[in-house]
């Protein structure tokens, strides 16, 4: 039950943040259908923690476990943090796993308590 709910959420979340990130990359134009098609992959690392591709774009939620969690996988495009309790944030592992460009989004009760090289890319 509570992979389904997990599931469902990601199906939700999933759109909105590929409109962003659609929107951050085409410059605002809200008619680019390039990923309409796209091929979706979940892959479950641990509780809130999973790799998410469509297409070309990989998002990381949740990022928990430390550079070892995510061995075999692409880098993040995107990594969403959604809670600031321990099974959904880690500073140590988002320090590995976000890298230059990758587009990190967080509510503000995380980005008050991120270390300031990561807090200024959220």
């Amino acid at each position: 039950m509570r992979n389904t709910l997990w599931i469902l959420g990601a199906l939700v979340v999933l759109p909105l943040l590929l409109f962003a990130f659609n929107l951050s990359v085409n410059g605002g134009k809200q008619d680019d259908t390039s990923m309409q098609n796209a091929p979706v992959q979940v892959i479950p690392i641990s509780h809130a923690t999973a790799v998410l591709r469509l297409g070309d774009v990989v998002i990381y939620t949740d990022p928990t476990g430390g550079a070892e969690a995510f061995v075999g996988q692409p880098p993040a495009d995107i990594v969403l943090v959604t809670d600031i309790h321990g099974d959904h944030f880690s500073t140590t592992t988002l320090a590995v796993v976000v890298g230059q460009g990758t587009t990190l989004i967080v509510p503000q009760a995380v980005k008050d308590l991120l270390p300031e090289n990561l807090a200024s890319r959220a």
